[in-house]
């Protein structure tokens, strides 16, 4: 028996784990059980109260007694346009850690703000800023291309590392052509930092982690048992 993939998970802003599991569920991961184990982990940071009272309402609502956390945030630069990112060394400092403690992991999966933050650690584990055996793949759902301000010099690194030439690594990239937060526009140009994307789109009505229609699933399954069987 073939061995299962096991696939490092990140969420959107200011959700969770649980939350991204949940939303997951049996539309997307209940698919693939016998192919891959999802680990999902929080983000770094724990939203504080003030953080939370700004958190989308269809979380609240639904998830009412779940801590939020996010992976970083901008905050406005007083008298400049400019913004400051924040949390982001520690976020990488934090899934250093994951990757070291819970690793090894063939690939990574991400939703949202979790998107940009799998694409940065499969960029940022091939040039050696973050530990662990080289991800075979990523997951890519919904995610923007980073447009931070370069106000400072992480921020500066982290457009560097994604202006450089496509990585070899595959990537399913999910595309909700409804989704008004993160148009599929975002996600495509998120996806040219792979090499041969793998394409999967659907209208979903509003901004969610994928939910596979049923002819999608055999090609979804395909990419994974092609990882799996290329390593």
């Amino acid at each position: 028996m073939s061995r299962k993939l096991k696939v490092l998970c990140f969420h959107g802003f200011r959700t969770s784990g649980n939350i991204l599991r949940t939303q997951l569920g049996f539309s997307f991961a209940g698919h693939l059980d016998d192919l891959v184990d999802f680990v999902f982990v929080d983000g770094a940071h724990l939203c504080t109260p003030e953080e939370y009272a700004r958190a989308p309402p269809g979380v609240k609502q639904y998830f009412p007694d779940e801590q939020l956390h996010e992976w970083w945030n901008r905050e406005a630069i007083a008298g400049t346009a400019e913004s400051e990112l924040l949390h982001y060394e520690d976020t990488l400092a934090h899934i250093g850690r994951i990757l070291e403690t819970q690793g090894p992991f063939d690939g990574v999966l991400g939703f949202s703000q979790g998107a940009l933050l799998a694409t940065l650690c499969v960029v940022l584990q091939r040039s050696g800023e973050l530990p662990g055996a080289p991800l075979k793949f990523a997951v890519v759902m919904s995610g923007l291309p980073i447009s931070l301000s370069v106000a400072k010099p992480e921020c500066a690194a982290v457009h560097a590392c994604l202006l450089k030439s496509p990585v070899p690594v595959p990537a399913l990239v999910m595309l909700n052509e409804d989704d008004t937060i993160v148009p599929p526009v975002a996600t495509e140009a998120l996806a040219q930092s792979f090499t041969n994307p793998v394409f999967i789109r659907n209208a979903q009505g509003s901004h969610v982690p994928a939910r596979l229609e049923r002819d999608q699933v055999p090609a979804v399954r395909q990419f994974f048992i092609d990882v799996r069987d290329s390593s």
